[in-house]
């Protein structure tokens, strides 16, 4: 098997390949190492030239991405791609391939719907999907890029869709943890308050939304009797110590009168007493 010399793309070590593989392991530094990218890379070293991470320009990037997207390298893909963006912010068909790469993260959509836990990092990648479609429909000159995307339409209309129908979602759980709190307030106030509860609200963006919103549901279907029948206990102990002020109050209030009618009373003699003597 004839080999032929290449450099590792990686960390830049000289490599001795067999061309007609697609990828190898870097011996030096363990990386999955592209084989026609290692080769271009001793060749370009060779012959003098200056180019960046050994890949040659803008097209010879977009094709290296594309064939990491291939294999389903896509963290590889997606370095490459956001550096051909960062320099052009108008490349439509770069802005194309970074939508594969984040379809490739979300990977099967059956299990990806409006229910989805909110803090699942597919969120953020079907975000990312929203985002340049609308960036390539804002600065595409032709609809050349609908060609590019095709295959891809129906999963990227699927993630749109998912995207339109999160606020509501949101809005599941907003609510939801909104009646939580209030109930839990009013359980506070009768000192039944529950870490129970602090568990179910650190689940608000773990667990799917139904699953979420029906947890809540059956938690507050669980307390809440026992808070009404507290509350009532404490109105009762409320009326009971409000009826007891009231009788220390009117208590009081005789006991001033009499000190006073006493006090009015002694005097009246005394004057008695005077006019008298």
């Amino acid at each position: 098997m004839k080999l032929t010399a290449a450099k590792c793309p990686n960390c830049g070590a000289s490599l001795e390949v067999n061309k007609d593989l697609e990828k190898t392991i870097c011996q030096y530094c363990g990386s999955t190492v592209m084989i026609e990218e290692a080769i271009e890379k001793y060749k370009v070293e060779l012959s003098g030239k200056v180019e960046v991470d050994g890949i040659k320009g803008r097209d010879a990037k977009l094709k290296q991405a594309q064939k990491h997207i291939k294999i389903e390298e896509y963290a590889s893909a997606q370095k490459i791609l956001e550096e051909i963006v960062s320099e052009d912010k108008f490349d439509v068909e770069a802005y194309c391939e970074l939508i594969k790469v984040y379809l490739g993260y979300l990977d099967d959509l059956k299990t990806f719907s409006e229910d989805t836990a909110l803090a699942d990092p597919r969120w953020n990648y079907a975000e990312k999907i929203e985002s340049y479609y609308n960036r390539i429909k804002k600065i595409a000159e032709d609809d050349s890029y609908v060609d590019i995307l095709k295959d891809y339409q129906e999963k990227i209309e699927r993630v749109i869709s998912l995207m339109k129908k999160l606020p509501e979602s949101k809005k599941k759980v907003e609510d939801t943890m909104e009646k939580l709190s209030k109930l839990m307030k009013r359980a506070k106030s009768v000192y039944l308050y529950s870490n129970e509860y602090l568990d179910i609200a650190s689940e608000s963006t773990s667990l799917k939304v139904s699953e979420f919103v029906k947890k809540c549901n059956s938690f507050m279907e669980k307390v809440e009797p026992e808070i009404v029948a507290e509350e009532k206990k404490q109105e009762k102990i409320d009326k009971r110590d409000d009826m007891i002020g009231k009788v220390k109050n009117s208590i009081i209030t005789y006991y001033k009168l009499s000190c006073i009618f006493t006090i009015i009373f002694v005097i009246l003699i005394f004057i008695f007493f005077l006019i008298k003597h």
